[in-house]
Protein backbone atom coordinates (compact mmCIF):
# COMPACT_ATOMS: atom_id res chain seq x y z
CA UNK A 1 0.00 0.00 0.00
CA UNK A 2 1.35 3.40 -0.92
CA UNK A 3 0.01 6.68 0.35
CA UNK A 4 1.32 9.82 -1.28
CA UNK A 5 0.44 13.41 -0.64
CA UNK A 6 1.50 16.09 -3.09
CA UNK A 7 1.20 19.75 -2.22
CA UNK A 8 1.91 22.42 -4.83
CA UNK A 9 2.15 26.07 -4.07
CA UNK A 10 2.54 28.87 -6.53
CA UNK A 11 3.69 31.33 -3.92
CA UNK A 12 6.32 31.17 -1.19
CA UNK A 13 6.31 28.06 0.98
CA UNK A 14 3.87 27.96 3.87
CA UNK A 15 5.38 27.42 7.29
CA UNK A 16 2.27 25.50 8.26
CA UNK A 17 2.61 23.08 5.36
CA UNK A 18 6.32 22.69 6.13
CA UNK A 19 5.33 21.75 9.67
CA UNK A 20 2.69 19.27 8.44
CA UNK A 21 5.28 17.70 6.13
CA UNK A 22 7.76 17.31 9.00
CA UNK A 23 5.11 15.75 11.23
CA UNK A 24 4.09 13.21 8.59
CA UNK A 25 7.66 12.35 7.74
CA UNK A 26 8.41 11.76 11.43
CA UNK A 27 5.47 9.37 11.87
CA UNK A 28 5.47 7.80 8.42
CA UNK A 29 6.44 4.30 9.58
CA UNK A 30 3.97 4.28 12.49
CA UNK A 31 1.23 5.68 10.30
CA UNK A 32 1.88 3.05 7.63
CA UNK A 33 1.79 0.27 10.23
CA UNK A 34 -1.49 1.50 11.72
CA UNK A 35 -3.10 1.89 8.30
CA UNK A 36 -2.03 -1.64 7.34
CA UNK A 37 -3.53 -3.01 10.56
CA UNK A 38 -6.76 -1.14 9.89
CA UNK A 39 -7.11 -1.96 6.22
CA UNK A 40 -5.43 -5.32 5.58
CA UNK A 41 -7.16 -8.26 7.30
CA UNK A 42 -4.11 -10.57 7.30
CA UNK A 43 -1.93 -7.90 8.94
CA UNK A 44 -4.67 -7.14 11.46
CA UNK A 45 -5.01 -10.84 12.35
CA UNK A 46 -1.24 -11.33 12.67
CA UNK A 47 -1.01 -8.28 14.94
CA UNK A 48 -3.87 -9.57 17.07
CA UNK A 49 -2.21 -12.99 17.46
CA UNK A 50 1.13 -11.39 18.37
CA UNK A 51 -0.50 -9.16 20.98
CA UNK A 52 -2.37 -12.12 22.45
CA UNK A 53 0.80 -14.23 22.66
CA UNK A 54 2.62 -11.35 24.33
CA UNK A 55 -0.18 -10.89 26.85
CA UNK A 56 -0.13 -14.62 27.70
CA UNK A 57 3.66 -14.62 28.08
CA UNK A 58 3.57 -11.60 30.38
CA UNK A 59 0.75 -13.14 32.46
CA UNK A 60 2.75 -16.37 32.82
CA UNK A 61 5.84 -14.41 33.88
CA UNK A 62 3.73 -12.61 36.49
CA UNK A 63 2.37 -15.89 37.84
CA UNK A 64 5.91 -17.24 38.16
CA UNK A 65 7.20 -14.13 39.94
CA UNK A 66 4.18 -14.10 42.25
CA UNK A 67 4.86 -17.70 43.26
CA UNK A 68 8.53 -16.87 43.90
CA UNK A 69 7.48 -13.94 46.07
CA UNK A 70 5.16 -16.12 48.16
CA UNK A 71 7.97 -18.65 48.68
CA UNK A 72 10.39 -15.88 49.67
CA UNK A 73 7.85 -14.40 52.09
CA UNK A 74 7.20 -17.80 53.62
CA UNK A 75 10.93 -18.30 54.11
CA UNK A 76 11.20 -14.86 55.67
CA UNK A 77 8.32 -15.56 58.05
CA UNK A 78 10.13 -18.73 59.16
CA UNK A 79 13.26 -16.70 60.03
CA UNK A 80 12.26 -13.02 60.33
CA UNK A 81 15.62 -11.85 61.71
CA UNK A 82 17.67 -13.01 58.73
CA UNK A 83 18.53 -9.90 56.66
CA UNK A 84 19.18 -12.00 53.54
CA UNK A 85 15.68 -13.51 53.69
CA UNK A 86 14.12 -10.11 54.30
CA UNK A 87 16.00 -8.67 51.31
CA UNK A 88 15.10 -11.66 49.14
CA UNK A 89 11.42 -11.27 50.03
CA UNK A 90 11.47 -7.55 49.21
CA UNK A 91 13.20 -8.16 45.87
CA UNK A 92 10.77 -10.96 45.00
CA UNK A 93 7.77 -8.75 45.84
CA UNK A 94 9.21 -5.89 43.79
CA UNK A 95 9.78 -8.22 40.84
CA UNK A 96 6.22 -9.57 41.10
CA UNK A 97 4.87 -6.02 41.18
CA UNK A 98 6.88 -5.13 38.06
CA UNK A 99 5.49 -8.14 36.20
CA UNK A 100 1.98 -7.28 37.42
CA UNK A 101 2.36 -3.79 36.00
CA UNK A 102 3.51 -5.17 32.64
CA UNK A 103 0.51 -7.49 32.65
CA UNK A 104 -1.81 -4.57 33.36
CA UNK A 105 -2.63 -5.82 36.84
CA UNK A 106 -2.52 -4.13 40.22
CA UNK A 107 0.71 -4.95 42.06
CA UNK A 108 -0.06 -7.76 44.47
CA UNK A 109 2.48 -6.59 46.97
CA UNK A 110 1.79 -2.89 47.40
CA UNK A 111 3.17 -1.52 50.69
CA UNK A 112 -0.05 -2.06 52.62
CA UNK A 113 -0.49 -5.57 51.25
CA UNK A 114 2.99 -6.79 52.18
CA UNK A 115 2.66 -5.41 55.71
CA UNK A 116 -0.71 -7.09 56.06
CA UNK A 117 0.65 -10.38 54.71
CA UNK A 118 3.70 -10.22 56.95
CA UNK A 119 1.80 -9.33 60.09
CA UNK A 120 -0.80 -11.98 59.40
CA UNK A 121 1.83 -14.68 58.90
CA UNK A 122 4.57 -13.69 61.27
CA UNK A 123 7.23 -11.13 61.89
CA UNK A 124 8.84 -10.65 58.48
CA UNK A 125 8.80 -6.94 57.55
Amino acid sequence: MTLQVLVSETRSASKFLDYVGVVFSDVEKDLTTELQKALIPSVREATKETEQATAERVANEYDSEYAKALIALSSCVDDPKDPAKIAAAKVAMWSANQKAQLAGLYGSFADGDKRHFASAHGRCR
